[in-house]
């Protein structure tokens, strides 16, 4: 039974572009997978572990409420979806999943929770589904821990929503000032890391995930595979800009939480992946605090009605589009370090994760990073505008021969 407590908080600036990314690519979701080996938890057991993540924490709950311009975030939408299916890879792709539990960010349910097995005993699999507009790749993974402990029979302490996104962007912003230092690049003249121009759009989005052997590869090594592998398909890095977000939270214990998104952006050439000053550059323009551009541009999109901000996202992707030019020829996410055998279960050991970004077709690459001192895995959503699914295939696997040979 749904807990009767109504917790509410207002919606931010980057909650809006995130919902409007939902109306042009519904439903922008996030997803994690897990991969076990062992006994699989039965159905009643998974269903309580459900309903103690609910019970603990509101923001699984989440649904807009209440009228233009005072649009809230409210705690008493639908539970998540719950559903169990086979574990093979057809049924694992995100359009299947949305399928078989659709989410709606506007309404909720805006989490999913399916448990994927065969008949016997064997490899299984737990996946995760969030929408961005409710949560970001973070969160979604402090939704997976508790869980995981609801699973094992610990309780679940309270976990009310967290302080809302626009009051804590502006204390940040407040406290960064307006950003200085040089102007980010451009963001004219780009690229697709895979080398081709848009032409006639391949389809939908493309998933590919691999698994890097042995050691965790830090991010810089992850980009300098993209970029090196990208001129492989014809692209030299003076044609690559990279986005690489922020977390603003996670620096700030105070700020910890599983609920909103607020994120920065930093956007770097591809000279400075290849030239060997990435971590150079990247440091710089955070403590210029030119990650706070894209807080600061977003803003005032709280106040705008949810049809005319998706409208003008939609304009702005056409002419995208119609230039064959993206404004981002890829962006790095990196979720960090995430150790299997934090994720292990009774009965089951946890084999592998891996999530996968929400993709869109103004972003050629979207790469989503996590591991742990064991190694690396890779989830990458690419954008169907600009890589058929060959290309996307053959992309990631010249990105992990590149990571590999660095062991």
């Amino acid at each position: 039974m749904l807990p009767a407590v109504v917790d509410r908080r207002p919606l931010s600036g980057m909650e809006r572009a995130w919902l409007s990314a939902s109306e042009l690519f519904p439903p922008f979701a996030i997803q994690l997978v897990v991969d076990y080996l062992g006994a699989a938890p039965a159905s009643a057991a998974l269903h309580a572990a459900v309903e103690a993540l609910v019970r603990a924490r509101p923001g699984v709950r989440l649904r807009l409420g209440g009228a233009w311009p005072w649009q809230r975030w409210q705690a008493d939408g639908p539970g998540p979806l719950l559903a169990e299916g086979a574990c093979s890879a057809d049924a694992c792709t995100p359009a299947a999943l949305q399928e078989v539990a659709p989410l709606a960010p506007l309404s909720g349910p805006g989490l999913s929770v399916h448990l994927l097995r065969e008949p016997a005993e064997g490899p299984w699999r737990l996946v995760l589904r969030g929408c961005h507009a409710h949560l970001d790749g973070r969160g979604l993974v402090a939704v997976l821990h508790d869980l995981l402990a609801a699973l094992r029979g610990e309780a679940l302490p309270p976990r009310p929503l967290g302080p809302p996104d626009q009051l804590l962007a502006r204390e940040v912003l407040a406290a960064g000032s307006w950003p200085e230092g040089p102007p980010e690049p451009p963001p004219g003249g780009c690229r697709s890391p895979g080398g081709a121009v848009r032409g006639e759009p391949h389809g939908d989005l493309v998933h590919v995930h691999r698994r890097v052997s042995g050691r965790r590869r830090p991010l810089e090594a992850v980009a300098r595979a993209v970029v090196a592998e990208a001129g492989a398909h014809g692209v030299s890095p003076g044609e690559l800009r990279l986005g690489l977000p922020v977390d603003l939270r996670r620096h700030d214990p105070a700020l910890a939480t599983a609920d909103g998104n607020l994120t920065g952006l930093c956007h770097l050439r591809g000279e400075a992946v290849a030239s060997g000053v990435f971590s150079h550059e990247l440091a710089a323009r955070i403590a210029a605090g030119q990650h706070l551009r894209l807080v600061q541009r977003v803003a005032p999109a709280r106040w705008l009605p949810g049809p005319l901000a998706t409208w003008a996202a939609r304009q702005a992707l056409r002419r995208e589009l119609g230039q064959d030019t993206p404004s981002t020829s890829l962006t790095l996410s990196n979720l960090g370090r995430l150790a299997c055998r934090e994720l292990d279960l009774p009965g089951s050991r946890c084999t592998g994760r891996h999530w996968l970004p929400p993709g869109s077709a103004g972003l050629p690459l979207f790469l989503g990073l996590v591991g742990d001192e064991e190694g690396l895995e890779l989830g990458a959503s690419c954008s169907g505008a600009w890589f058929d699914p060959a290309t996307a295939e053959a992309f990631m696997d010249g990105v992990v021969a590149r990571l590999e040979a660095l062991a």
